[in-house]
């Protein structure tokens, strides 16, 4: 296993019993993050030619913070599926009530927050195995 492998799960165990273990410190993803998403801005101004003041509004970070939640911050595809069915929502809502579609959004928000992800998308499973028996 490499130390970009053990360095998730020692974050998990704990610093105090990573360092026991004798595993390297795992502040250093905090690094990579960080390198990352400095790759990522960079590509961003690369890409568009302009960096507005735009970048650093609010919704952006409310955006990812939904992303996140919709699509499971816990599970390594989380981001990707949260980010399509986001944007699915986004423009499915938004077709029907333009002037609404964040209303709806934040109800969705509120039904997981309420409900949990897990009951949520066990219930749409159990939909789909009913369907399937049908």
């Amino acid at each position: 296993m490499t130390d970009l492998h053990d360095a998730p799960q020692a974050i998990e165990i704990g610093e105090a019993l990573a360092k026991a273990t004798s595993r390297r410190d795992p502040r250093y993803l905090d690094t990579l993050a960080a390198a990352y998403a400095g790759a990522a801005g960079a590509l961003l101004a690369q890409t568009t030619a302009f960096v507005s003041l735009d970048v650093f509004e609010f919704h952006r970070s409310a955006d990812v913070l939904l992303v996140l939640i919709i699509g499971g911050a816990g599970w390594l595809y989380g981001g990707i599926a949260g980010a399509v069915i986001y944007k699915l929502l986004q423009d499915g809502i938004a077709t029907l009530t333009p002037q609404y579609w964040q209303f709806w959004i934040g109800l969705l928000l509120v039904a997981f927050v309420m409900v949990g992800r897990q009951r949520f998308v066990g219930g749409l499973y159990g939909l789909l195995a009913l369907a399937r028996r049908r």
